[in-house]
């Protein structure tokens, strides 16, 4: 018999989907949201045009790293992303999820700044940290030096 294999979800896809999810049912339970919705109120296209936005800037860097629009998994980096998109951030994918994140604010800005605070907390956490002790490992003080003058979000 031949085995299923599924390809599972890097944890930034989790915790970035997870979140959203989340924020998104928070919201349906607010007055005029579903009506809004079903009727694609402006609120509504705030919301699809930024989760639009979210998926082309991920398309485009997943292009400049020389990845398929498909990558769920990352595999141990060969070479450090240091041009480009994160000259600005050492995170540029992670960054642009706070674009749908951003899109709730039509709807609630309460629900919106939740949603982008637990987002920053859990990613920092459980994804960046590992990921920036492996790029450590790996490229030691070519990677403590770009770390040193690129912020790991745009500002912060």
């Amino acid at each position: 018999m031949g085995r299923i294999r599924v390809a599972l979800l890097h944890a930034s896809s989790v915790v970035g989907i997870g979140i959203w999810a989340t924020a998104l049912v928070g919201l349906l339970g607010r007055p005029g949201v579903e009506a809004d919705m079903l009727h694609h109120g402006w609120r509504a296209w705030l919301v699809v045009a930024t989760l639009g936005l979210f998926v082309l800037i991920v398309l485009l860097v997943q292009g400049y790293m020389g990845l398929p629009a498909s990558a769920v998994k990352f595999a141990t980096p060969r070479k450090l992303m240091v041009e480009g998109p994160f000259r600005l951030t050492r995170n540029p994918i992670y960054l642009s999820v706070l674009l749908p994140l951003a899109g709730f604010s039509g709807y609630s800005l309460h629900v919106a700044v939740a949603a982008v605070v637990v987002y920053l907390f859990a990613m920092t956490k459980w994804v960046i940290i590992p990921e920036e002790r492996q790029l450590a490992e790996v490229f030691g003080d070519t990677y403590t030096r770009y770390a040193a003058r690129t912020p790991r979000w745009l500002f912060i």
